[in-house]
């Protein structure tokens, strides 16, 4: 069976962490995994014992082989990584010399197709979609839309699904790969107030503040819940009506949350978005959501 190596790419302020070999080329940094040893653990040790920088969370990127010299194979796992705290290089043990390239130089450096290849998947910005029915409702023709709204060059992964509350939207951001240029586009609440469903409000307020903690090193919007409009839902689902008084009380949890942290809030008008269920957009409520994202991934 070929070695196994767990690399990393760390990427801060458009440049990339790289270590340079025995071979005299430059490769990402990382480690050999050991018998019984997660990649993902393998990493984070890695890393910490080559560069000195502690990794806080990884992303699998891709897993490849890799024929380092001729004969000699080994199977690559590259992770997106990201820290918390300070990034300050120590001198490793092997006396490797480490060093931050900038993103736009790297064809200078020679790097091997499987480290450009990660790097590339690591860095390329994505906007991905997180939580309830109403960013799980983006068909492909919408996301057509908001990639051309947003320059056309982001790729835009949809993870969310009908249903989905805050507590669904912590586990799921433990196990999805989220890298570090992605922009996190979350939508919860409506079915947190649903009195079918209806979480309870110390809870809800729990489960949003770990996910600003587990986004916390992302560019992150909220779409707000979209206004209510109660006559509607009578007519739809009489049994099924979200009360615009418990929206409030989820509404103000929220933003009370997210004003303590980095995160940006998208609040879409009351009038004329509504879909036949007086929960859900429609078609122009759509179009104004696509608008307000494209405006808000331009301001940086």
């Amino acid at each position: 069976m070929w070695p196994v190596s767990a690399k990393a790419v760390l990427a801060r302020n458009g440049t990339v962490l790289l270590a340079l070999n025995a071979r005299g080329g430059w490769e990402l940094p990382g480690g050999r995994v050991e018998r019984d040893e997660e990649p993902s653990a393998a990493v984070v040790r890695g890393v910490l014992e080559e560069t000195g920088v502690e990794v806080t969370s990884t992303s699998l990127l891709d897993v490849r082989p890799f024929e380092v010299l001729p004969g000699e194979v080994v199977l690559v796992v590259g992770f997106a990584c990201s820290t918390a705290g300070a990034t300050d290089l120590v001198a490793s043990p092997e006396d490797r010399v480490l060093a931050w390239h900038a993103l736009d130089q790297l064809d200078e450096l020679g790097l091997a197709t499987v480290y450009r290849d990660l790097i590339t998947a690591a860095t390329r910005s994505r906007i991905v979609l997180l939580g309830d029915s109403h960013l799980a409702k983006f068909n492909r023709s919408r996301v057509q839309q908001l990639q051309q709204a947003a320059g056309g060059s982001r790729l835009v992964v949809n993870h969310a699904y009908g249903g989905a509350t805050a507590l669904d939207l912590v586990p799921q951001l433990r196990q999805i790969s989220v890298h570090p240029g992605d922009v996190l586009v979350i939508s919860i609440t409506t079915n947190d107030l649903a009195h079918w469903k209806q979480v309870p409000l110390d809870r809800f307020r729990e489960a949003v503040t770990e996910v600003l903690r587990l986004t916390s090193h992302h560019r992150t919007i909220f779409l707000l819940p979209p206004p209510l409009d109660p006559a509607r839902q009578h007519a739809a689902r009489p049994a099924q009506v979200r009360s615009p008084e418990d929206q409030l009380r989820y509404l103000t949890e929220l933003i009370a949350r997210i004003r303590d942290s980095s995160a940006d809030t998208i609040a879409l008008p009351a009038d004329d978005i509504h879909d036949t269920d007086g929960v859900h957009l429609n078609d122009y409520g759509y179009d104004l959501l696509i608008a307000a994202l494209a405006r808000r991934l331009a301001k940086r």
